[in-house]
């Protein structure tokens, strides 16, 4: 099935096959609830966002160990905000899945903790304010495929006693061409500001 809007908390049983697809859902958590995909595949479609929002206290978002998949597509974001806290409990399903480098696992002064071992594929974490990966005594895994990007001025924690492996990628640097501002001067920090918008970017000068 495919959900859209807002929901509340509570869990999600599905039969052993089924699928829930999230496109462009907000989960409200109250004071005293957390949410747990309990059964099934979750997937969150192309462009589109599941984002997780508490209440006034720490929530959980529970991928619990009956699910078989959770999966992240092309340009789609799994957003953690604010208090909340991504939890993977899944001990038969070691593998959270995004679909390539624009599918994203978003951190807003939030957590994401691995209750289990498990491997992110693809994809790209990226913590703002003050963000925690919590391995809770666990192993959690980015291969070569993966980055960590951290905003400016944000923090990321890492924390549980366990380990995060990071295959750092190989990345080869080739000039393609040289921009250069035709009213440069001595550190006015040009290329500190960028915009980028479909094929065009406009590139500032942090100090003119």
């Amino acid at each position: 099935g495919e959900s859209d809007g807002t929901s509340s908390a509570g869990a999600i049983e599905m039969d052993t096959g089924a699928t829930i697809e999230f496109k462009d859902v907000t989960i409200l958590q109250d004071a005293s609830t957390g949410y747990t995909i309990n059964s099934g595949t979750a997937e969150i479609a192309e462009g589109g966002f599941l984002k997780i929002v508490p209440g006034s206290t720490t929530q959980d978002f529970t991928f619990a160990t009956g699910a078989t998949s959770f999966n992240i597509k092309s340009r789609a974001s799994l957003q953690i905000e604010r208090n909340a806290q991504f939890v993977y409990n899944n001990s038969t399903e070691t593998l959270l899945v995004c679909e390539d480098a624009t599918s994203e696992v978003s951190l807003d002064n939030s957590t994401f903790k691995a209750s289990e071992d498990i491997t992110i594929a693809n994809g790209t974490i990226i913590a703002d304010g003050k963000s925690t990966i919590d391995t809770d005594g666990n192993t959690i895994t980015l291969d070569t495929t993966s980055d960590i990007v951290v905003m400016p001025a944000a923090t990321l924690e890492l924390s549980g006693a366990g380990t995060v492996n990071y295959g750092v990628h190989d990345y080869v640097w080739t000039e393609m061409q040289k921009i250069q501002s035709s009213e440069k001067e001595e550190a006015d920090k040009f290329g500190r500001r960028v915009a980028i918008s479909g094929n065009y970017a406009i590139i500032g000068a942090y100090f003119e």
